[in-house]
């Protein structure tokens, strides 16, 4: 894989998790304080906050962890993918030589599916995800 497209999804993820963290932790926050308080109701858990910033205290801890987190989850994903695509790859083109060499005659629509099948093996490599 490219060190560019690794990059790219590096920054992709961080900035994700980073863009989610901030938006969620308000309510995040309130789930939390819900589950630990005594009341089940968030109206009263919403009344408990004296101002709008406390909405986000703890967002610093939760931005690392969750930006951290998904840049190397989507990274490792599009790897993964990558590399299962290649071996996918080598596979069909394993397989279609043997079809190729095996020198039996063909029949019917043999010929033009493993030419398809031959296409997409060698050219999946250049495709993007």
């Amino acid at each position: 894989m490219s060190e560019k497209k690794t990059t790219r999804h590096l920054i992709a993820g961080f900035s994700g998790g980073l863009a989610s963290a901030v938006c969620l932790q308000p309510l995040d926050l309130i789930k939390t304080r819900v589950q630990q308080s005594s009341s089940t109701s968030i109206l009263t858990v919403f009344k408990e906050v004296k101002s709008v910033s406390q909405l986000w205290r703890g967002t610093v801890p939760s931005a690392i962890r969750t930006s951290m987190g998904s840049a190397m989850y989507l990274t490792s994903l599009n790897m993964i993918r990558i590399t299962l695509r290649q071996i996918n790859s080598y596979s069909i083109l394993i397989f279609t030589s043997y079809l190729i060499t095996d020198r039996k005659p063909l029949h019917g629509n043999d010929n033009e599916r493993n030419g398809w099948i031959y296409n997409d093996a060698i050219h999946s490599d250049q495709s993007s995800i």
